[in-house]
Formats: structure tokens, C-alpha cells, sequence
């Protein structure tokens, strides 16, 4: 009978041990804590200026690296044909040439990385806008000069322009005139 009893408690640990296995893996809820990390790549977005800084800093290699100048041929409307350039050593060059005059070549300005034409007003006077690689614009009116020892040049307040746009703009009653429209580094039309 002692052997019986020993069967017995034995079968009933056997089977309370696979219950209770069973519930543990099947029926009881989870009580482990499963801690799920996510790792997420902080980029911080880069500001207007700061991707203008990087824009300044690429454009003004890929002048400095370039084996050719920057070269525009420009009419005027009073048949005056101008020659503007930038060399890898970014000078800014101005040449024309009239019926009545020679062709006259030189260096206006140092560290222009761009330059942009319009014509500007209701006569359409051609207007020379350069960029320099701290980002600083500056206008002038090249018929205004013709024939004067120098170009003067004046300092346009605008930031972060990488264009500058000529545009025709006409009123509904006919009047109007040539104007420039400014394009920031994000695409916007800074006024």
C-alpha cells in the first residue's frame, strides 16, 4: 500500500507539474515586460542660413576649380554690346563695345562666385547684379557708366539669394516696365 500511495502522490505531481506548465505557457497572462526600443535617428533640419552658407561655400569651389570663365554677351537697347566674365580667381570682368568706342576689358570687382542680368525700369536699362561668396548682392545700371572710369556698385539689402529674375510686369490700364524678381536659397521670391 505504501507503493500505491507513493504511485499516486507521484502521478499527482506529475500531473500538477504539466497543469500547471500548461497554464504557465498557455492560459496564464504575460507578466513579463517586454520593453521594445526604438532607436530613432535625431537629424536636426538645417536652417536657411545654413544651407545658404553651404551653397556659398560649394559654388564658390566649383568657380574656383573651374578651368573656364563665366562668360555673357549682352546687347543693350541702345546697341551696346557688353562682355561680362568671372575667371577661377573670381574677378569680375566688364568689356563693351560701340560703333564710336574700342572694346575696353577690366576687372570691376574681386570675389564674385555669380552674376545675374536684367533689364530694369520702363526704358529697360540693362542692370548687372554679381554675388559675392560671403552672399553679399550688389546692382548696378551698366548704360549709367558707359565710357566712366569705373562701375559703381551699390549694395542690395536682400539674404540669401541665389537669383535674380528679370520680369516684364504691365499694368491692367498698359504702364509698367522691367523689373527683377529675387529668389532665396528655399525658392521663395524675396521682395
Amino acid at each position: 500500500m505504501k507503493k500505491n500511495i507513493f504511485i499516486i502522490v507521484l502521478a499527482l505531481l506529475v500531473v500538477g507539474l504539466g497543469g500547471f506548465i500548461t497554464y504557465d505557457n498557455f492560459f496564464k497572462p504575460s507578466t513579463k515586460c517586454e520593453t521594445k526600443i526604438e532607436t530613432k535617428k535625431v537629424t536636426k533640419e538645417k536652417t536657411a542660413d545654413e544651407r545658404y552658407k553651404e551653397y556659398l561655400k560649394n559654388l564658390t569651389k566649383t568657380v574656383e576649380d573651374s578651368t573656364d570663365s563665366q562668360d555673357v554677351t549682352v546687347k543693350t537697347l541702345n546697341d551696346i554690346t557688353y562682355f561680362i566674365s568671372i575667371n577661377n580667381k573670381k574677378e569680375l570682368s566688364i568689356g563693351y563695345d560701340t560703333n564710336e568706342m574700342n572694346k575696353i576689358n577690366k576687372k570691376e570687382a574681386d570675389d564674385v562666385i555669380d552674376f545675374f542680368t536684367a533689364y530694369v525700369g520702363n526704358g529697360g536699362y540693362l542692370s548687372l547684379y554679381y554675388l559675392t561668396s560671403k552672399g553679399e548682392l550688389y546692382v548696378t545700371t551698366l548704360d549709367e557708366y558707359l565710357g566712366k572710369e569705373k562701375f559703381e556698385f551699390k549694395k542690395v539689402e536682400k539674404n540669401n539669394i541665389v537669383s535674380v529674375k528679370p520680369v516684364l510686369s504691365i499694368e491692367e490700364n498698359g504702364i509698367g516696365g522691367y523689373t527683377v524678381r529675387f529668389i532665396d536659397i528655399d525658392g521663395n521670391e524675396v521682395k
